[in-house]
């Protein structure tokens, strides 16, 4: 066992006591992440994801803005990596991929809204349901009481955080 992957275990069998909340799933795995100790370069494999899409998704990676609603996962001036599949295709592939988790991985961090809706949201899902007009999507901020008051559809669901840098 490498010695990050001890210090996670230690800080695991430290930590065993605390309840499960639901976490994010693993898009990125581990064998596509890779360290230059030479160039100090970080390298992510979006080639190879936990989730089979045709092409290579999109990518962009906003800094945070200053609403406070998703601390302490991530405030002001942080940078989260989100994907979005390069076609419609791939992009409802993705989304069906992260419906399928267990209820204990729907804990994704997902831009949602749009002109459709008449705002943006960054928040965490937590539950995934299907009513007469289809799935929909409910999200909550992590330094909120309560779910958001709307529920986004899939077309809604504009992109999922993959990264978060600190």
């Amino acid at each position: 066992m490498n010695p990050i992957s001890a210090f996670f275990h230690m800080l695991a069998g430290i930590f065993s006591g605390t309840g499960e909340r639901p976490s994010p799933s693993d898009i990125v795995p581990i064998s596509s992440i890779r360290y230059d100790r030479d160039t100090g370069i970080l390298q992510v494999d979006l080639n190879h994801l936990n989730i089979p899409l045709a092409e290579r998704p999109r990518v962009i990676a906003p800094q945070i803005p200053n609403t406070n609603s998703m601390d302490p996962a991530y405030d002001w001036g942080h940078t989260v990596v989100y994907l979005k599949g390069a076609t419609e295709a791939d992009h409802a592939l993705l989304l069906d991929w992260l419906a399928a988790q267990p209820p204990r991985h729907r804990g994704n961090i997902m831009v949602g809204g749009g002109p459709g809706t008449g705002y943006y949201v960054t928040h965490r899902v937590v539950k995934v349901g299907h009513d007469r007009q289809g799935r929909y999507w409910r999200l909550k901020g992590d330094n909120s009481a309560v779910a958001d008051r709307k529920i986004l559809r899939d077309a809604d669901m504009l992109w999922v955080g993959a990264v978060i840098i600190y």
